[in-house]
């Protein structure tokens, strides 16, 4: 068992006068010593607050006054062990031991058969001058350990680990100096350590913080999509059923101005320029009769039919359709389809009429050629990317895209994205149009992967 500390304070008692006064400049000259040691100490301690770090240097400056080697053990609420955290020898190889040995044998808080796990328990130091004579000391003579102080790191009563430092020369023991340096050293540990857990405590806090803002601010912004979708939704339905409504009334009026316009074509005898108004004319009733349409086809969007689809199959296909209009236009296509898209549950007709719209308008924003690149990527949500190398939009217009009868194009009707928009949303998707004038226009897609 393991004795209690020893007190050898009396060394010197009736030594003659002038050995005295050597040993009292010697004790003072040790004391300075010791003073700038735990000066220096606390100097570096109040340098950093990486707890590891604190760790590394008590274990170091215990090595550098007192012992071979230095092992910090912690005290963890919970833990019947004590936890080694540092250890430090100039030999790589015997830290490396001590190490090993610290991880195979795990000291009980408590354990009679070492001082660490006594100290831990207790609180109190303990100086062993001959440890093979004193012990059995767990791991001593493994270790090879001839000398042992174990010192509590404490603050505010409370036991936050041990020092454990050992000499493994038979040339010299620890005595009670090297005992009350350890202690001072350990009490201005404690200081570092508590000041190092409190910055991780307030760091840690702080990532909290920052992380339930983030999401705060991802939710506020999602309500924000939601609320906006759902009035868009609204306003959409508002207008399918004003569509309707007036694309019958003024498509029966219009279809006997069709009519007579063709009758007075087929009349013999009509002055040449006569004939060109009449089938301009009729030109511009086509044209109402487009738009009149597509207010029709607008209002009567079906509920989609959802089933198994291959996002990358029905872009390929769409892209078929288009394929000699591109050639035409001289456009060249870039594909970038992931393999690993899995199959999404969609309506296939309209997620065709979504794509084949943007390739379209994307068509019609290269009039004089361009470069179209279209990419699938895997995920969830799963995305498409529809990109070209035309026009752009004008910044001022990019809220309106998705509005009903909104069109930069000369001759476009404004339904095309509108229709899109209401496809992807009833598909539980978002759609959104990234432009940079003179440099092209990006719409990107995104569907869930499931139903």
């Amino acid at each position: 068992m393991p004795g209690e500390i020893e007190r050898q304070l009396s060394e010197g008692e009736g030594a003659p006068p002038g050995e005295q006064r050597s040993e009292a400049e010697d004790a003072a000259a040790r004391r300075e010593r010791e003073a700038l040691f735990l000066d220096k100490a606390s100097q570096l301690f109040n340098s950093t607050l990486q707890l590891a770090f604190v760790f590394q240097l008590v274990a170091r400056m215990a090595t550098e006054v007192l012992g071979d080697s230095c092992t910090i053990n912690l005290v963890e609420e919970g833990n019947v062990h004590v936890t080694p955290v540092a250890t430090y020898h100039p030999d790589p190889e015997a830290r490396r031991l001590r190490s090993q040995v610290m991880r195979d044998n795990p000291i009980r808080i408590g354990d009679p058969s070492s001082v660490v796990g006594l100290a831990a328990a207790n609180g109190r130091p303990y100086l062993i001058k001959d440890a093979l004579r004193e012990g059995p000391l767990k791991n001593a003579e493994r270790l090879s350990i001839q000398s042992l102080l174990a010192v509590p790191i404490i603050l505010k009563g409370k036991i936050l680990g041990v020092l454990a430092t050992s000499i493994t020369s038979l040339s010299r023991q620890f005595t009670a100096a090297d005992l009350r340096l350890a202690t001072a050293l350990a009490d201005r540990a404690a200081l570092a350590i508590e000041n190092s857990r409190l910055y991780e405590q307030e760091r840690e806090l702080r990532r909290r913080m920052e992380d339930m803002n983030h999401r705060l601010t991802e939710s506020l912004e999602q309500l924000k999509l939601s609320q906006r979708q759902l009035l868009q939704a609204e306003k959409l339905a508002s207008l399918g059923s004003l569509s309707a409504g007036v694309a019958h009334e003024i498509l029966n009026p219009l279809t006997v101005i069709s009519g007579r316009l063709q009758l007075l074509l087929l009349k013999s005898g009509i002055p040449p320029d006569l004939q060109r108004a009449y089938r301009l004319l009729l030109d511009q009733v086509d044209r109402i009769k487009r738009i009149c349409d597509g207010m029709l086809h607008f209002a009567r969007q079906k509920e989609p039919r959802f089933q198994p689809v291959d996002l990358n199959a029905n872009l390929t296909q769409t892209l078929s359709l288009l394929a000699s209009e591109l050639r035409l236009r001289n456009i060249t296509v870039h594909t970038a389809f992931d393999p690993e898209v899995p199959y999404i549950v969609a309506d296939e007709g309209q997620l065709r009429q979504v794509f084949l719209n943007l390739l379209t308008n994307a068509m019609d924003a290269m009039p004089g050629g361009g470069s179209l690149r279209l990419a699938t990527q895997k995920g969830e949500p799963v995305q498409v990317m529809v990109a070209d190398t035309g026009c752009g939009i004008p910044p001022e217009d990019l809220p309106k895209v998705f509005d009903p009868f909104f069109s930069t194009k000369q001759m476009g009707t404004g339904l095309g994205l509108a229709v899109s928009h209401g496809i992807i949303q009833s598909h539980r998707g978002t759609i959104r149009v990234e432009s940079v004038q003179r440099e092209g226009t990006t719409v990107v897609i995104e569907l869930p992967s499931h139903a």
